[in-house]
């Protein structure tokens, strides 16, 4: 259903008393005269504009802009047809916004000055988590600054002491975002409060989780599967939330996709990867996931429909990173589909094949599941 910026309700909950306050948000995302039962969100992983300190300029997001007349429609041009004919994109924010200079002593700060908004702007994104390892990389000043820039040209708000509340075509949205490895912060008391109280007014529920591990170097290759696998701790919580209330959870951090699993009709997506990666001129690895879900009102209430995986490369270009994710075509879809899966097999709800719908034409999946049994088969042979 194609976005259509005249009627949407939003409303920020404060979840933590902060000393700042922000504007209100009061956007409008769907015709009040439109009687469509059915509402499609899209997803995506880490979005950050800065770049590492230190690293070469010329292999920069910034520079990259320069080259390019400063268009920000550039950035997500190959994934607009998908974030435009939705109704809701939303993405982590993983930098900040502002012109402060005090920044934290650690090995990757990100900062973007405040027209770097007008790339989600131009993306038909939404939006956003700032539930992360990066929103107070310059301190308070940084995130409040961040904040105020994302609602004053109204992308809507997630975590940081933040909750958004969206009406699209009659049904109510909430959203919450969190990071698990926040000091002095009881995330999973919060989780478990928050999810219950938005269940009680809203029809669906997504969390935004912001967990897992990095990527770990290993001296034998064949361990780095291990980096792709969601931790016991987070296949845990994640059935939990589910258990609360939750519709829908997406992750990110660990910038690598994993594994998905559908556990009690509904999608946990522990990473989706990268998205939109100015952090480094060469990412660990190209993957990366959109995840798209629809879901129908029917007269037992709202249900989830369907879904799917887009598998994408981090870059319009192999090898290169320009900052511009590209959905992958043909045999890379599979080979992306079947990683995922892979990546599912430990889990007890993973997913145990690709389901319909996540392979179209022309590769179908009758000749996909063709070709697996031969695999099997060889494999057996050998």
């Amino acid at each position: 259903m194609i976005k259509n910026l005249r009627k949407i309700l939003i409303v920020s909950l404060m979840l933590v008393m902060i000393a700042i306050s922000f504007p209100a948000q009061h956007n409008v995302l769907a015709d009040e005269t439109d009687t469509a039962t059915e509402i499609t969100l899209t997803f995506g992983g880490d979005v950050t504009f800065g770049y590492k300190n230190g690293e070469d300029y010329k292999g920069s997001m910034p520079y990259f802009l320069e080259q390019n007349n400063m268009d920000f429609s550039l950035i997500f041009s190959n994934l607009y047809d998908i974030f435009s004919n939705d109704d809701l994109t939303m993405v982590n924010l993983e930098t900040t916004i502002t012109d402060a200079t005090k920044k934290k002593d650690k090995t990757y700060t990100f900062r973007a000055p405040y027209e770097y908004v007008e790339i989600l702007k131009a993306g038909s994104i939404e939006a956003v988590s700032i539930a992360n390892n990066h929103a107070m990389d310059y301190y308070e000043q940084g995130r409040i600054d961040t904040t105020r820039t994302l609602l004053e040209n109204d992308i809507i708000v997630s975590g940081e002491n933040y909750a958004s509340s969206v009406e699209i075509k009659g049904i109510k949205v909430g959203i919450l975002s969190y990071v698990t490895f926040q000091t002095g912060f009881n995330y999973k008391s919060a989780i478990e409060r928050d999810i219950q109280y938005m269940k009680k007014s809203h029809d669906i529920v997504i969390v935004s989780m912001h967990w897992g591990l990095e990527p770990k170097i290993y001296a034998d290759r064949s361990q780095e599967k291990e980096n792709y696998k969601a931790i016991r701790s987070q296949i845990q919580l994640a059935h939990k939330m589910i258990d609360l209330g939750a519709d829908l959870i997406f992750g990110h951090h660990p910038h690598i996709i994993q594994g998905i699993e559908y556990y009690k009709d509904r999608y946990i997506v522990y990473s989706l990867g990268n998205c939109s990666f100015g952090g480094n001129s060469s990412p660990y690895n190209d993957d990366i996931l959109i995840f798209q879900q629809k879901f129908r009102v029917t007269e037992y209430g709202v249900q989830p429909a369907e879904a799917r995986v887009i598998p994408c490369r981090v870059s319009s270009q192999k090898n290169v990173n320009d900052f511009m994710p590209t959905p992958f075509e043909g045999e890379e879809i599979r080979r992306v589909l079947d990683r995922v899966v892979e990546f599912s097999a430990h889990m007890e709800y993973g997913l145990m094949e690709i389901p319909e719908g996540w392979i179209e034409d022309p590769y179908t999946r009758e000749e996909y599941r063709a070709d697996k049994e031969a695999e099997k088969a060889a494999a057996q042979t050998d």
